[in-house]
């Protein structure tokens, strides 16, 4: 088994003998039911989920009966069938939570919130879709309308995921957070927020600032005619990377404008992320029709993509998670280090003694 995969294989076997360790004794027996061991332990079955998402394959009955037992058959060798192996998986959802929740980022105190679609279908097929049920829902984005979930996601500024969750597409991007009834409770529970401001805000000038910092039209000091009790400052920003005129709300009166705009800017890798896990992992297409199967799919590439962070911070090299995912994509299973695939080739092809074909032009 290559370094890559052992160091994956580690960090969920690692996580799973706490857990059943755990399960042995909090959770509730049941006397009716036998507690065996399968044939495949629990730290299997988490990792080949988790190979899924990092392998070339789309569909993962094909890289269950063909690709893996071609590739990596003999890392696998109690390997139970496929139907099987898809009975077990609803097995999977508390302990795949858990191993989230220990993956989860750094306290930093600098948090970015956003949601965004999963769509099931085109939106032409709506009226005729009956695979997911009451599960999904239509709903819209800046984007456009769509049907079928949102992946909620609370984000650090290293681009750790603080806190998860999926939900129907018709939720509300602030409901996921019911103890917060938005400005208000954040401010009085001392956060500082940045937000784009709408424009059918209605709102009254308090003080005309001068505005300080390259690309900074304005700094006013404003406040909201209702659902907030207090000044905010209204900050216009000129974007020179898009051309493009940004107006911001904040309840932070003293910082300069200039940091308050790279602050909002950093929210863009949230951005970015949602962009490279639809590119890179298996969330587009679901494998199963049930909430639980839902769920599993977007936590297991949610896990892929933490794992993945942490062997991108311990390579000696820089590199992007772009080309992390690639690499390993196209050696996953290979018998190499993942150090050595960024290593160039050590022996360079000698062609002096070779004979060259001569053209001539007459």
């Amino acid at each position: 088994m290559g370094y890559d995969i052992d160091f994956l294989f580690c960090v969920i076997d690692d996580f799973c003998k706490v857990y059943e360790e755990w399960e042995r004794h909090k959770l509730i027996p049941s006397s009716g039911k036998r507690r065996r061991s399968g044939v495949m332990s629990l730290s299997e079955l988490l990792t080949v989920m988790v190979l899924f998402h990092v392998s070339p394959c789309k569909n993962f009955k094909w890289f269950y009966l063909a690709y893996l037992p071609l590739k990596h058959g003999k890392d696998f060798p109690n390997r139970v069938s496929y139907t099987r192996f898809v009975a077990l998986q609803p097995r999977l959802f508390l302990p795949l939570q858990l191993l989230l929740h220990n993956l989860r980022g750094e306290e930093t105190g600098l948090y970015f919130m956003d949601a965004t679609s999963l769509s099931v279908c085109h939106n032409k097929r709506i009226n005729r879709h009956r695979v997911f049920g009451d599960l999904a829902k239509r709903g819209r984005t800046t984007m456009g309308w769509f049907f079928g979930f949102k992946l909620h996601v609370v984000m650090n500024h290293k681009g750790e995921i603080m806190a998860v969750k999926v939900t129907a597409g018709n939720i509300d991007d602030r409901q996921p957070v019911p103890e917060i009834s938005w400005w208000q409770e954040l401010s009085d529970a001392g956060c500082r927020f940045v937000c784009r401001a709408k424009k059918n805000m209605k709102l009254t000038y308090q003080e005309w600032r001068e505005p300080q910092g390259d690309g900074v039209l304005a700094d006013d000091l404003i406040e909201l005619q209702k659902d907030y009790d207090g000044p905010l400052r209204r900050i216009v920003y000129h974007c020179p990377l898009k051309n493009k005129r940004l107006v911001f709300v904040t309840n932070d009166l003293n910082s300069p404008a200039i940091d308050i705009a790279e602050r909002y800017k950093k929210r863009w890798q949230i951005e970015l992320f949602f962009k490279w896990i639809k590119q890179n992992l298996r969330i587009k297409k679901f494998l199963g029709t049930s909430e639980n199967a839902v769920k599993i799919q977007i936590i297991i590439a949610l896990i892929t993509y933490l794992i993945l962070r942490i062997i991108q911070q311990q390579l000696p090299l820089k590199t992007s998670l772009k080309s992390l995912t690639d690499r390993l994509k196209a050696n996953i299973f290979q018998q190499k280090t993942i150090p050595h695939l960024f290593k160039p080739p050590n022996t360079v092809r000698n062609i002096s003694g070779l004979e060259q074909i001569e053209m001539k032009w007459s």
